[in-house]
Protein backbone atom coordinates (compact mmCIF):
# COMPACT_ATOMS: atom_id res chain seq x y z
CA UNK A 1 0.00 0.00 0.00
CA UNK A 2 1.63 3.20 -0.72
CA UNK A 3 0.96 6.03 1.98
CA UNK A 4 2.66 9.37 2.55
CA UNK A 5 3.31 11.34 6.15
CA UNK A 6 2.70 14.57 6.57
CA UNK A 7 2.90 16.86 9.75
CA UNK A 8 -0.04 18.05 11.43
CA UNK A 9 -0.98 19.92 14.25
CA UNK A 10 -3.97 18.24 16.68
CA UNK A 11 -6.24 21.13 18.11
CA UNK A 12 -7.24 19.08 21.47
CA UNK A 13 -8.73 22.36 23.13
CA UNK A 14 -8.18 25.31 23.41
CA UNK A 15 -4.99 25.88 24.81
CA UNK A 16 -3.94 22.80 23.67
CA UNK A 17 -2.22 22.10 20.27
CA UNK A 18 -0.24 18.52 19.39
CA UNK A 19 2.08 18.57 16.91
CA UNK A 20 2.47 15.15 15.21
CA UNK A 21 4.01 13.58 12.45
CA UNK A 22 1.30 11.13 10.74
CA UNK A 23 0.13 9.56 7.62
CA UNK A 24 -2.11 11.39 5.50
CA UNK A 25 -4.69 8.49 5.88
CA UNK A 26 -4.56 8.95 10.03
CA UNK A 27 -6.58 12.30 9.42
CA UNK A 28 -9.66 10.82 8.91
CA UNK A 29 -9.43 8.82 12.09
CA UNK A 30 -8.59 11.87 14.07
CA UNK A 31 -11.42 14.14 12.86
CA UNK A 32 -13.28 11.62 13.76
CA UNK A 33 -11.94 11.85 17.37
CA UNK A 34 -11.57 15.42 17.69
CA UNK A 35 -13.79 16.83 15.61
CA UNK A 36 -13.53 18.28 12.21
CA UNK A 37 -11.15 21.50 11.37
CA UNK A 38 -9.26 20.05 14.86
CA UNK A 39 -6.65 18.79 12.45
CA UNK A 40 -5.10 20.56 10.75
CA UNK A 41 -1.90 20.10 7.97
CA UNK A 42 1.66 22.46 8.12
CA UNK A 43 4.61 22.89 6.53
CA UNK A 44 7.42 22.39 9.23
CA UNK A 45 10.87 23.10 8.75
CA UNK A 46 14.02 22.45 10.04
CA UNK A 47 15.77 24.34 12.64
CA UNK A 48 18.64 25.13 13.44
CA UNK A 49 21.03 27.31 15.82
CA UNK A 50 24.32 29.40 14.58
CA UNK A 51 27.43 28.25 16.30
CA UNK A 52 27.27 30.05 19.52
CA UNK A 53 24.07 31.77 19.44
CA UNK A 54 20.94 31.04 21.25
CA UNK A 55 18.32 31.68 19.03
CA UNK A 56 17.26 29.36 16.16
CA UNK A 57 17.04 30.08 12.23
CA UNK A 58 14.38 28.74 9.80
CA UNK A 59 15.77 26.19 7.44
CA UNK A 60 14.01 24.63 4.41
CA UNK A 61 10.45 23.08 4.54
CA UNK A 62 10.49 19.22 5.28
CA UNK A 63 8.63 16.93 2.18
CA UNK A 64 7.97 13.30 2.71
CA UNK A 65 7.85 11.26 -0.53
CA UNK A 66 5.33 8.54 -1.24
CA UNK A 67 6.30 5.02 0.84
CA UNK A 68 5.60 1.77 -0.14
CA UNK A 69 4.11 -0.02 3.48
CA UNK A 70 2.22 -2.97 4.97
CA UNK A 71 -1.48 -3.24 4.34
CA UNK A 72 -2.16 -5.94 6.98
CA UNK A 73 0.55 -4.10 9.54
CA UNK A 74 -0.61 -0.59 9.30
CA UNK A 75 -4.41 -1.88 9.51
CA UNK A 76 -3.32 -3.50 12.64
CA UNK A 77 -1.41 -0.52 14.04
CA UNK A 78 -4.23 1.63 13.65
CA UNK A 79 -6.41 -0.64 15.04
CA UNK A 80 -4.36 -0.75 18.10
CA UNK A 81 -3.82 2.95 18.50
CA UNK A 82 -6.85 4.34 17.49
CA UNK A 83 -9.23 2.03 19.49
CA UNK A 84 -12.94 1.86 19.38
CA UNK A 85 -15.08 4.72 18.15
CA UNK A 86 -16.00 7.16 21.06
CA UNK A 87 -19.82 6.76 20.64
CA UNK A 88 -20.24 3.19 18.43
CA UNK A 89 -19.08 -0.35 19.35
CA UNK A 90 -16.78 -0.57 16.93
CA UNK A 91 -13.35 -0.55 16.14
CA UNK A 92 -12.56 3.68 14.31
CA UNK A 93 -10.67 2.37 11.75
CA UNK A 94 -13.39 -0.61 10.52
CA UNK A 95 -16.15 2.70 10.56
CA UNK A 96 -13.41 4.90 8.72
CA UNK A 97 -12.54 2.92 6.16
CA UNK A 98 -14.59 -0.99 6.13
CA UNK A 99 -13.21 -4.35 6.95
CA UNK A 100 -9.83 -5.31 6.83
CA UNK A 101 -10.70 -7.91 4.56
CA UNK A 102 -12.72 -5.32 1.98
CA UNK A 103 -8.61 -3.46 1.77
CA UNK A 104 -10.67 -0.26 1.05
CA UNK A 105 -7.64 1.62 2.89
CA UNK A 106 -5.36 0.32 0.21
CA UNK A 107 -7.66 1.10 -2.98
CA UNK A 108 -8.05 4.33 -1.61
CA UNK A 109 -4.13 5.04 -1.26
CA UNK A 110 -2.85 3.52 -4.25
CA UNK A 111 -5.76 5.63 -6.29
CA UNK A 112 -4.85 8.75 -4.50
CA UNK A 113 -0.99 7.81 -4.76
CA UNK A 114 -0.74 6.37 -8.28
CA UNK A 115 0.97 9.19 -10.17
CA UNK A 116 3.32 10.52 -7.60
CA UNK A 117 7.17 8.39 -8.18
CA UNK A 118 8.17 6.18 -5.84
CA UNK A 119 11.50 6.71 -3.90
CA UNK A 120 14.26 3.83 -4.88
CA UNK A 121 14.71 0.94 -2.39
CA UNK A 122 16.67 1.03 0.43
CA UNK A 123 18.38 -2.41 -1.07
CA UNK A 124 18.81 -0.71 -4.26
CA UNK A 125 20.67 2.76 -2.86
CA UNK A 126 23.90 3.13 -3.60
CA UNK A 127 26.08 3.74 -0.43
CA UNK A 128 27.49 6.86 -0.35
CA UNK A 129 30.83 7.85 -1.81
CA UNK A 130 30.74 5.02 -4.39
CA UNK A 131 29.31 7.03 -7.12
CA UNK A 132 31.81 8.88 -9.05
CA UNK A 133 32.01 12.69 -9.75
CA UNK A 134 33.17 11.90 -13.17
CA UNK A 135 30.74 13.82 -15.43
CA UNK A 136 31.38 11.37 -18.63
CA UNK A 137 29.28 9.27 -16.41
CA UNK A 138 26.48 11.18 -16.51
CA UNK A 139 24.46 11.27 -19.63
CA UNK A 140 24.43 14.15 -21.30
CA UNK A 141 20.92 14.25 -22.00
CA UNK A 142 20.07 13.94 -18.40
CA UNK A 143 20.19 17.71 -16.57
CA UNK A 144 20.73 16.92 -12.83
CA UNK A 145 18.22 19.84 -10.72
CA UNK A 146 20.30 20.45 -7.85
CA UNK A 147 17.68 23.11 -6.65
CA UNK A 148 15.30 20.80 -6.15
CA UNK A 149 17.91 19.15 -3.47
CA UNK A 150 18.07 19.49 -0.10
CA UNK A 151 21.12 21.22 1.95
CA UNK A 152 22.40 17.80 3.25
CA UNK A 153 22.37 15.93 -0.57
CA UNK A 154 24.05 19.02 -1.66
CA UNK A 155 26.48 18.96 1.09
CA UNK A 156 26.87 14.72 0.24
CA UNK A 157 27.81 16.18 -3.45
CA UNK A 158 30.34 18.45 -2.19
CA UNK A 159 31.75 16.47 0.47
CA UNK A 160 31.96 13.02 -2.56
CA UNK A 161 33.79 15.66 -5.11
CA UNK A 162 36.26 16.41 -2.44
CA UNK A 163 35.13 20.33 -2.65
CA UNK A 164 35.80 22.51 0.49
CA UNK A 165 32.94 24.55 1.96
CA UNK A 166 32.28 26.32 5.37
CA UNK A 167 30.77 24.03 7.63
CA UNK A 168 28.44 26.16 9.46
CA UNK A 169 25.99 28.99 8.22
CA UNK A 170 26.61 28.19 4.76
CA UNK A 171 23.46 28.75 3.09
CA UNK A 172 21.95 27.13 0.17
CA UNK A 173 22.83 29.75 -2.87
CA UNK A 174 26.40 29.30 -1.52
CA UNK A 175 26.25 25.62 -1.47
CA UNK A 176 24.73 25.47 -4.79
CA UNK A 177 26.78 27.83 -6.60
CA UNK A 178 29.51 25.52 -5.43
CA UNK A 179 27.98 22.87 -6.81
CA UNK A 180 27.01 24.19 -10.45
CA UNK A 181 30.40 25.96 -10.37
CA UNK A 182 32.10 22.20 -10.74
CA UNK A 183 29.79 21.24 -13.96
CA UNK A 184 30.61 24.58 -15.79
Amino acid sequence: MRAKQCDVKIHKGALTVIPKVIYEHEMKLLEVLYGVGAVVCYERKEYYSPPKQTYYVDGDVIHYSVEEIDYENEYSRLFTTYGKHPTIDLPLVEHCYGDQDDRRLEKINNEKYADEIMPVDKDDMVVKGSLSANLAEIPADEKINYNEMTKMQLRDILDERKISYPRHNVTKPALLALVEGVNV
